[in-house]
């Protein structure tokens, strides 16, 4: 039974690093090209698409939707990102990827990142 919990888990491990992969090439395409770079409804900057939801969910429900969509609540890496991210905000209030539910007052991004790392503001 271990034996089988691990090659679940290594099979998952694959199914996500060849989704990301896919995901990497499907962005790959710019508008130039002709093809659509993101699903309508979505927004495009610097080669990622977001989608600015106005539903009614919490930081977790909205994570967890993000995760069925194949992505994640957003991970701002430089001040370009933030600032596309305020400038483009139809409502006033929007969930990014950054918690401190692990460790009271240690904030850590969706994507496992310490704060201080990745730039943002």
């Amino acid at each position: 039974m271990v034996f089988f919990f691990i090659d679940l888990v290594a099979g998952v491990e694959d199914l996500l690093v060849k989704h990301e992969h896919l995901l990497t090439l499907q962005m790959s395409f710019d508008a130039t090209s002709g093809c659509r770079v993101c699903p309508d409804g979505w927004a495009h900057n610097s080669g990622k698409c977001y989608l600015f939801s106005s539903t009614g969910k919490t930081w977790s429900q909205s994570r967890d939707h993000c995760i069925t969509l194949g992505g994640h609540l957003a991970i701002v890496n430089s001040h370009e990102e933030q600032n596309f991210l305020s400038q483009s905000a139809i409502e006033d209030f929007y969930w990014m990827g950054l918690s401190d539910l692990v460790t009271e007052g240690q904030w850590i991004w969706v994507d496992s990142t310490p704060l201080s790392e990745t730039g943002a503001v």
